[in-house]
């Protein structure tokens, strides 16, 4: 027997349907190991998971192209075609911030909005103060932003909005996350091969958070040190510089967003750091990722990280809509 949409229990492992008449599915034999309640407040949110993957998906992928090359006719009617969207008259709405708000419809069922929320809040009020403050550093700032930030809006919403069209792996990784200090996991298997795109996916959405840190932490650099350059780590670089570090060294500017800094640390929880310059295998029959060190770590745990790592990805949006909302404001 094997199952790719929730963990399933070893002794399920060689079973028939047709071999055993008194046959358990994997689902009630976990609602008897977790309990009724646990599930049933599962099971909701991955139905409508589906039922939004299905139906704003499609129309929500065609206006994310507009919302990155900022063709806000394209976004509009791309935007018409969702759900309800023929009813609604478009004239004096702003896409931009109907698009963000469409976005949060594919994100509610598996995300904690409350901390997402928060973490946007905590760059928003950062904002609020360099304009009220710095303003003319503040329009330098996003002066010097525009070219960089084409590119890597453009690279942020294509990959967030693939990682969004291929939500498979998310439903064995909210079984997990019910599952984790309930049950003994390392009695539980998923049966996935598509280690390599999970692999791609995290270290794209994990690259593309620490790129975002080079456009939010000039921002709290003039608020916190009254200079765009300054950084959290006590060193001067320039905006170009602060583009091109590692990944390790701009962890260290997360001190200025102590919010944001626990997203980012959630989709590391189980996964090493290192995870894109460290060789790794999936050893399928024991469902483990091998490194090369020898350390090894169960591919549900990692499913778990890489959802961490998208519910993230909903803040790098968020990132992107407070900016042009900054650069609009000085137009």
């Amino acid at each position: 027997m094997v199952a790719t949409d929730m963990p399933v229990h070893l002794s399920f492992f060689g079973t028939s349907v047709d071999a055993d008449e008194h046959f358990r599915s994997p689902f009630f034999y976990l609602m008897g190991q977790l309990g009724a309640k646990p599930i049933m407040d599962l099971m909701p949110r991955i139905e409508k998971l589906r039922h939004i993957r299905e139906n704003w998906y499609p129309p929500l992928r065609r206006a994310a192209g507009a919302y990155a090359r900022r063709d806000s006719v394209g976004l509009r009617n791309s935007l018409k075609s969702l759900p309800g969207g023929r009813e609604i008259d478009w004239a004096n709405r702003d896409p931009y911030s109907d698009f963000e708000v469409a976005t949060t419809q594919i994100f509610e069922p598996f995300e904690d909005s409350g901390m997402r929320t928060a973490a946007s809040r905590e760059l928003l009020q950062l904002a609020g103060e360099t304009r009220r403050n710095c303003r003319t550093k503040l329009r330098g700032l996003l002066d010097d932003y525009r070219s960089a930030l084409t590119g890597h809006r453009g690279r942020v919403v294509d990959v967030v909005f693939s990682a969004l069209g291929d939500l498979d792996a998310l439903y064995p990784a909210m079984w997990v996350e019910v599952m984790e200090a309930r049950v003994n996991l390392e009695e539980y298997r998923v049966m996935r091969d598509d280690f390599n795109a999970r692999k791609m996916l995290y270290q794209d959405l994990f690259e593309l958070g620490s790129r975002t840190l080079a456009f939010t932490a000039p921002i709290a650099n003039l608020v916190k040190r009254g200079a765009v350059n300054l950084y959290a780590d006590g060193t001067r670089r320039t905006l170009q510089k602060a583009r091109k570090e590692k990944a390790s060294v701009r962890e260290s500017w997360l001190a200025d967003f102590p919010v944001a800094k626990v997203m980012y640390e959630n989709m590391s929880r189980n996964t090493r750091n290192d995870f894109g310059h460290a060789l790794a295998r999936h050893d399928a029959a024991r469902d483990v990722l091998v490194f090369d060190d020898g350390r090894e770590q169960r591919y549900l745990l990692f499913l778990v990280d890489t959802v961490a790592a998208l519910r993230l990805s909903h803040y790098l949006l968020d990132v992107l809509y407070i900016v042009d909302i900054l650069d609009r404001s000085f137009n």
